[in-house]
């Protein structure tokens, strides 16, 4: 008989709760008859492995196939298994205590785990205490009502589908079923209000794991509480208690609906404004990760912030600041991202808190790096880590943006601006860690999105290609879409790497269309100078020049200074490949990027474009002069690492002092 896995599982859980069983010859005979009564089923077979403890497995064999023999001539129009199993938990709830019965029926709502609070909040009533809550719980476990984990720092408890089927069915019978679904989500919210507070200082992964146990539970409980028999005020409580869940799992659409759904029953002007301010804080947040960067979004940013500083409420004008600032920066609004940066600085210091001062660091950094101005991009997010290593992690969670993977982002990204690629490709490595340790999605995708271009820069084709196919699968399967246009421009970046021209403008093209609509400008000109590029490749000069030229004013309008030295430098890689004639105006051109590139301590940029302007000079002649050009800029150029830029530089060093002629 023991070969069955039937036999085995019921062995099993006898054994676990009576503690040692060996299966005679003498009660094979009756086991085997219960497990072919109960139809192989798991759960009726656990069910009934859980009386033994009580009663005798003779007397528990006996007593339960004739109770089932009895039911099911009751039920003879339900499916057999359907039956067995139905007389099986008829039979189990009807060996329960009247406290075990309550509790079992009580903890209906709870959908996936919860711990023995939560069964005290839904189950209790006045004058019962805890230990009578306890007791009852714990017998349910005995009889296999309630499966138990104890992995965690506390028992979590649930109840398998079908059982929580049943006990919501009993939950209706005894006409309890708003009550208790009404003490669920009131629980649930004052649970994550506290769980809140004591998840902030832990890492990200940890707090994921935890919001990831509460999901269910605080679906079910919304679904309840914005339902025609839930509760308002609750509801509302709940949706903003609910926000992180949401936002630390990387569920935006669904925190937006929850979070408009709330916001509505708070109804103009709103009931409860510090309420409203939790809520209204995420709902552009998840916007612009999933719908772009419209208008919208800056106007539900400005109206959260709003309500924030009539509540006096320092920390959440910082958070919602944050949240405005990474708006700004995706927009490229280089004024409006350099204002906020400076403005959470001052409240920053007033707060004194170095989390704080860390984030108006990186938002100072990224200003400056959108500015061009590498060296005291560099600068500020030096001292943003050395805040994050004065003090303990506090409130990890309490901004709109990952701020210690966006001080390494940057940290590898001026680093990549300033030529010192073995150090920046350490911070990218270290930036793309810190994002995948946060747990959360969007922070990990803005990650990978803004190191990829060292990985391109010293040509590790194989590295950058997973990363980009991380990228990729990571922002579809959580619908972050301005991510999902990155990657297909990177991957258009990497295979123009490859030679792929044709493929590679197709996906540039998507990138930028899809960012263009998305409002969403960190990266287009990066992509516009491939794209560029490659056009020219394929002979369509103009196109590739009308594409530049156009991004050359754009960025000047605006102030964007970051792409300058790529952009002139692409206008005179297309006037010299285009003619004779234009010549002269590529020659100027070349000079603008180089001088942009000295400008902003840029001296990669600087570098690839002493190398094309060279390699001009070269087809003219003007041998000393490009050699001038080109060794002054490879003195500037930090030692280190080989990488494309360094190798085509010397090789043409090398064409000019051997006086041969040639391109390079």
């Amino acid at each position: 008989m023991l070969r069955y896995p039937a036999v085995q599982l019921f062995v099993r859980r006898v054994a676990a709760r009576a503690g040692s069983v060996v299966l005679t010859d003498k009660e094979a005979p009756f086991v085997a008859e219960l497990c072919r009564k109960l139809d192989g089923i798991p759960l009726a077979i656990e069910l009934a492995a859980g009386q033994v403890a009580a009663l005798d497995l003779k007397s528990t064999v006996d007593f339960l196939v004739s109770r089932l023999e009895l039911l099911k001539l009751s039920h003879r129009t339900a499916v057999a298994r359907h039956r067995t199993l139905k007389a099986t938990l008829d039979w189990s709830y009807d060996l329960l205590s009247d406290a075990e019965r309550i509790v079992f029926r009580r903890i209906a709502p709870f959908v996936g785990h919860f711990a023995l609070d939560g069964a005290r909040s839904v189950a209790g009533e006045p004058g019962v205490g805890a230990e009578e809550i306890f007791d009852a719980v714990a017998g349910l476990v005995e009889k296999s009502l309630i499966a138990t984990r104890i992995d965690a720092a506390q028992a979590q408890y649930r109840l398998p589908n079908t059982t929580r089927a049943y006990a919501l069915a009993k939950l209706e019978e005894h006409a309890e079923v708003d009550v208790v679904f009404s003490r669920h989500a009131e629980y649930l919210a004052g649970h994550l209000e506290s769980l809140r507070e004591a998840l902030s200082g832990l890492p990200g992964a940890e707090r994921v794991a935890a919001y990831s146990d509460q999901l269910s539970n605080v679906r079910a409980a919304l679904e309840w509480s914005f339902g025609p028999n839930g509760d308002a005020e609750t509801a509302t409580r709940l949706a903003a208690a609910s926000t992180q869940v949401f936002l630390e799992l990387s569920l935006l659409i669904e925190c937006q609906a929850w979070a408009e759904r709330a916001m509505a029953s708070l109804g103009n002007p709103h009931r409860d404004s510090r309420r409203a301010m939790e809520i209204s804080a995420s709902i552009p947040l998840a916007m612009m990760h999933t719908e772009g960067n419209d208008q919208r979004v800056r106007t539900a940013f400005v109206k959260a912030l709003e309500i924030a500083i009539e509540q006096g409420d320092l920390r959440y004008e910082l958070r919602i600041l944050s949240g405005l600032f990474t708006y700004s920066h995706w927009t490229m609004d280089i004024r409006g991202a350099t204002d906020i940066a400076a403005r959470s600085k001052k409240l920053a210091l007033r707060t004194g808190d170095h989390d704080d001062m860390a984030l108006a660091e990186a938002m100072l950094a990224a200003s400056e790096h959108l500015l061009g101005n590498h060296l005291a991009a560099q600068l500020h997010c030096e001292s943003g880590l050395r805040h994050l290593a004065s003090g303990p992690r506090s409130r990890t969670e309490l901004y709109l943006f990952h701020y210690t993977s966006f001080l390494l982002v940057g940290m590898a990204r001026s680093l990549l601006y300033r030529g010192l690629l073995d150090q920046s490709l350490d911070y990218a490595r270290r930036a793309r860690e810190e994002g995948k340790r946060s747990g959360n999605p969007a922070t990990f995708c803005r990650s990978v999105a803004l190191v990829l271009p060292v990985f391109l820069a010293v040509a590790d084709l194989r590295q950058s290609d997973q990363y980009i196919g991380e990228l990729s699968e990571l922002s579809v399967a959580h619908s972050l879409m301005p991510y999902r246009a990155i990657a297909a421009g990177l991957k258009g970046q990497w295979l123009l790497l490859q030679d792929n021209r044709v493929e590679a403008i197709r996906l540039l093209k998507r990138a930028l269309e899809e960012l263009h609509v998305q409002r969403h400008e960190m990266l287009n000109m990066d992509f516009t100078c491939d794209l560029a590029a490659a056009l020219v490749d394929l002979g369509e000069h103009d196109e590739a020049l009308t594409l530049t030229v156009n991004a050359i004013a754009q960025q000047q309008r605006a102030g964007k200074f970051l792409h300058m030295p790529a952009l002139f430098r692409m206008k005179g890689l297309i006037l010299a490949s285009r003619s004779a004639e234009d010549h002269v105006e590529a020659e100027e051109s070349l000079q603008s990027a180089i001088d942009w590139a000295k400008r902003q301590s840029a001296t990669l940029f600087e570098l690839t474009a002493a190398t094309d302007l060279a390699a001009l000079l070269l087809k003219q002649d003007r041998v000393p002069e490009a050699y001038e050009y080109l060794s002054a800029s490879l003195d500037r150029m930090p030692t280190g690492i080989s990488f494309p830029a360094r190798s085509r530089a010397l090789h043409m060093l090398g064409q000019l002092q051997s006086g041969t002629d040639g391109v390079g």
